[in-house]
């Protein structure tokens, strides 16, 4: 956006979900800050009260691409005033004499200008009379998950208006991958994978750490790519540490285990392992699941292309005699399931859903995925049976960037024992502007050995009081 207060000139674009502001005075001094997200809306009115009434509106993509080379970075600009433009800057001539064999054509920046012709846009009100925020804006702002409500809005009113319609983002996705975000297809092996954290709170899981690690070090990419993998375990008070079940194996991958003397929970134990993260995406799993061998390409490449978005695959139950935990077999990868038998695809009301309202009368049969058409049908606080849009995500796999979890504060801590928590955290990420997205083409497998936190009758107290805690949380603010 490019407008007049006075004399000077101001430059406002979204870097992610904050704005910068550039003011160029009359002398030509330039003044530089960035506005966190959550504020956004009263600055503009702010500087609409200062004199900025007119501005001129580009709408622009812009996609960061990671690189293996020092001092490179390289932007592609979607559909800007002078076209796409790719933005190379680097000291590697070999990488820029690539480019332009690709066909690229070189320009620098004072060149670049000249193509764009500002008085050919049009100038639009930052507000309409009644008050009301720019259309365009805000429409912009809605999806690409940038925060223009009322921090005074309960949880529960703000997912009441946000819409998970993520069309927008199959586009984009498409014309930077040439892939379909929904494909059941492997995605071309075409593009650099970033380095990526993995957070895993283990309680208990002598059984099944070992499978869960080697699963990961068996994934479908290069020696290379798994040294960019950050795996943080948090052993959760674990009877038998993690530590001295696996302190013989070695692992591409680098490996944090962090010991807790007594369990803390899986909301705490997701919460150190967040903080302690190093890299710009973060997979949240559990202690009992087998990542197929294109699982973390796939959501990597997602988590590169689109910022706005939670990414949730599905799973498939599967009992300690099956022959797929063998050491020795995994080492190949793990295939993708044939099928999947999660609750998200087909479910039926049964008793630990009890508490949940009407929704479960009759043994009520859900055919969410289809019912949904993707999730894309979720707007504005819909649900279907007991499902909500936070209620399909399930925290045994979802992988977003970092910032979108630190920005909600991660995971509370009211919860206890069994359920929900992910649920709450994903409607406080979803009512800050981002999708929830499912992954079709890698699946996971869950190795099913009964509940956790004792017997079922136990299991479904703990899910009762979880609910009531959600409940209440709901009608507080999303932080």
């Amino acid at each position: 956006m490019y407008g007049h207060i006075g004399k000077q000139e101001v430059h406002l674009s979204f870097v992610g979900k904050d704005i910068t502001c550039k003011v160029k005075t009359a002398t030509s001094h330039e003044r530089a800050f960035v506005l966190r997200n959550t504020a956004i809306k009263f600055f503009f009115r702010a500087l609409n009260s200062l004199g900025l009434e007119k501005v001129k509106i580009g709408v622009i993509s812009v996609l960061l691409f990671p690189t293996d080379y020092d001092k490179t970075r390289i932007t592609l600009l979607k559909d800007s005033f002078a076209g796409t433009i790719l933005d190379v800057e680097t000291e590697n001539e070999s990488i820029l004499k690539q480019i332009t064999k690709a066909g690229f054509i070189a320009y620098n920046r004072e060149e670049l200008g000249q193509f764009i012709d500002e008085e050919s846009i049009p100038l639009q009100g930052l507000f309409d009379e009644p008050g009301v925020l720019n259309q365009t804006i805000k429409e912009f702002a809605r999806r690409n998950g940038i925060d223009l409500m009322a921090d005074s809005q309960t949880l529960q009113s703000r997912l009441e208006g946000v819409s998970n319609d993520y069309s927008n983002t199959e586009m984009l996705y498409k014309s930077v991958t040439g892939a379909n975000l929904l494909s059941k297809e492997r995605t071309k092996k075409s593009f650099l994978f970033a380095p990526m954290s993995i957070v895993v709170p283990a309680y208990n899981a002598n059984k099944t750490i070992a499978y869960v690690l080697a699963a990961i070090d068996s994934q479908d990419l290069t020696t290379r790519d798994k040294q960019k993998i950050q795996v943080i375990v948090i052993d959760d008070g674990s009877k038998v540490p993690v530590q001295e079940i696996i302190r013989d194996t070695k692992y591409s991958f680098d490996l944090n285990v962090v010991r807790l003397e007594k369990n803390q929970g899986l909301s705490n134990a997701r919460n150190i392992g967040l903080s302690i993260c190093h890299h710009g995406t973060v997979l949240f799993m559990d202690a009992d699941i087998l990542l197929s061998k294109t699982y973390l390409y796939e959501h990597n490449i997602r988590n590169q292309v689109i910022p706005n978005a939670l990414f949730v695959s599905f799973r498939k139950n599967i009992g300690f005699d099956d022959p797929l935990l063998n050491l020795s077999t995994m080492k190949r990868g793990i295939e993708n399931p044939n099928a999947i038998d999660d609750s998200r695809v087909f479910n039926q009301a049964k008793k630990e859903q009890a508490g949940w309202g009407d929704a479960n009368i009759n043994d009520r049969l859900i055919e969410l995925l289809d019912d949904t058409n993707y999730f894309k049908n979720y707007n504005y606080g819909n649900a279907v049976g007991v499902y909500d849009l936070p209620g399909v995500v399930s925290g045994h796999n979802i992988s977003l960037r970092r910032e979108n979890a630190l920005s909600v504060r991660g995971f509370s801590t009211e919860f206890q024992g069994w359920g929900l928590e992910d649920k709450h955290f994903a409607a406080k990420v979803v009512s800050q502007g981002n999708y929830v997205n499912p992954v079709l083409n890698s699946s996971v497998y869950h190795i099913g050995y009964g509940p956790r936190g004792g017997d079922q009758d136990r299991k479904i107290n703990e899910l009762n009081k979880n609910y009531e805690a959600y409940q209440k949380l709901l009608q507080e603010g999303w932080y």
